[in-house]
């Protein structure tokens, strides 16, 4: 065998595992972001919930003061200066 032709399929051999190194890379970060994607649907699910909660509560307290200002008052009181 000439040289040409063993530089050749070296080449060709070279070329072939270096698209197949790639093809593996790539596969591999599509799942990653396919689990960063559902990481973060999970995330906006938890902020939507914890919003949610946290609007009862801003609601609550206008309830109450409504009805109870003294009540309020130090209901707002404990939460600024005791839950830190």
């Amino acid at each position: 065998m000439n040289i040409k032709a063993i530089l050749g399929l070296a080449s060709v051999a070279l070329l072939l595992v270096t698209i197949y190194e790639q093809n593996n890379a790539i596969n591999q970060k599509k799942d990653q972001i396919i689990e960063l994607k559902s990481q973060n649907t999970l995330l906006k699910d938890s902020i939507f919930a914890i919003n949610t909660e946290l609007g009862r509560y801003q609601i609550a307290l206008e309830i109450l003061k409504d009805g109870d200002k003294k009540a309020a008052n130090k209901f707002e009181h404990v939460l600024a200066t005791q839950t830190e």
